[in-house]
């Protein structure tokens, strides 16, 4: 899936036209117009919202979708604390691969309680069911006592197929003590060769709820823009990288989410996901639907608990870096260091940028932080 605004270690995304595009007062007077008009569209369907959810969820059940069982023996993953769960869309013509690949998270739903809401029918022409359809969970979510909502959604395209049941969603999600409150999107950027940033975690919040919005009509402002194979992605994106935004949003290592397949399809043990291209065909789709059939005969084929797996530590990791950043920045800003001001304005922009928008190369994002404490002579 590429995007105009895929992120990668070569830095292509940055410009001053992306990232500064939306700072122009007329523009973003425009955004707000637009993004009033399709609160008003979803607050007049508001108490639909609740019925049709409950019609996806129960046509996810039906509609031809098999669930293989999995039996994982005696050692169960123990329950996430943080409520989460999954969406993802399949309208229109049968897809048998499409079909067996949503099948493949039955285990891994019953195992931490994860409700998985998939949209059997479009809600608009174009690009936007995918917002339209996270806004519409979103919206019934926020209608819900503190203690009933789930706090995240994952959405994920129907051609991602769940190879580990054994690794919680929970991983990937930021600790509660780490002073990102403010943190609504987080995005898969592949950092070499993957082809996967088909997976998003959104926080169930008013805010997330108004910057679909926004993305909804990004295109529409903008009509001669290159807005890449995912649209719908890269409106998103658009919207979160103008100032004021930017810290809403991070991305991750896309290998995390991509297993990395050996000789076509054979893929190593302890991987999470293996998301195909949106438009794969050919060799790609045979290796799909042979990895499919292995799943099938071998449910086990390729799980590992999490302990003997990347991601008992790499999340983690990932996240201790960016709280050390947050509070690197925060001393540099109490001692008069900001973008515009003090005489480290270079290396605190620079270690903003990082976390904001290349947060998945730890390499670098540790380089930054060690420029900037060095030169705050922080320990």
């Amino acid at each position: 899936m590429q995007s105009p605004l895929r992120l990668d270690t070569k830095k292509r995304a940055r410009s001053p036209s992306l990232l500064y595009a939306l700072s122009i007062p007329f523009l973003r007077s425009r955004f707000a117009f637009g993004a009033l008009f399709f609160f008003v569209i979803l607050f007049i369907f508001l108490p639909l919202v609740g019925v049709y959810t409950s019609q996806i969820s129960i046509l996810q059940r039906g509609n031809g979708v098999i669930f293989t069982s999995i039996t994982l023996g005696s050692s169960k993953a123990p329950r996430s604390p943080v409520r989460i769960a999954k969406a993802s869309l399949l309208y229109g013509r049968t897809n048998p691969i499409y079909e067996k690949a949503l099948s493949t998270h039955a285990e891994h739903n019953k195992l931490y309680n994860y409700d998985m809401h998939v949209l059997r029918s479009r809600l608009a022409k174009g690009f936007s069911n995918k917002l339209l359809w996270l806004q519409q969970l979103i919206a019934v979510e926020l209608q819900k006592p503190n203690e009933e909502r789930v706090e995240w959604i994952m959405y994920f395209d129907p051609s991602a197929v769940l190879l580990n049941p054994r690794i919680p969603l929970s991983v990937f999600l930021p600790p509660s003590d780490n002073g990102l409150d403010h943190l609504q999107f987080i995005f898969t950027t592949a950092s070499n060769d993957f082809d996967c940033n088909s997976v998003l975690f959104v926080h169930i919040s008013d805010s997330a709820l108004k910057t679909l919005a926004k993305a909804v009509v990004a295109p529409m402002l903008e009509p001669d823009r290159e807005w890449g194979a995912d649209k719908a992605i890269s409106a998103l994106q658009y919207v979160l990288e103008q100032d004021g935004h930017r810290d809403a949003a991070i991305y991750q290592d896309a290998r995390w989410y991509n297993t990395e397949m050996i000789e076509d399809h054979w893929i190593a043990r302890g991987g999470f996901f293996q998301c195909a291209s949106r438009e794969f065909q050919g060799k790609k789709w045979k290796g799909v639907d042979e990895l499919l059939h292995i799943l099938e005969s071998d449910p086990h084929k390729f799980s590992l608990p999490l302990e003997a797996t990347v991601y008992a530590k790499e999340p983690q990791q990932f996240w201790s870096r960016i709280a050390e950043a947050k509070r690197v920045l925060k001393v540099a800003a109490e001692r008069g260091h900001d973008v515009s001001k003090g005489d480290l304005r270079a290396e605190v922009r620079t270690l903003k940028v990082q976390v904001e928008l290349y947060a998945f190369d730890g390499v670098d994002l540790s380089r930054a932080i060690d420029v900037l404490k060095d030169s705050l002579e922080l320990e």
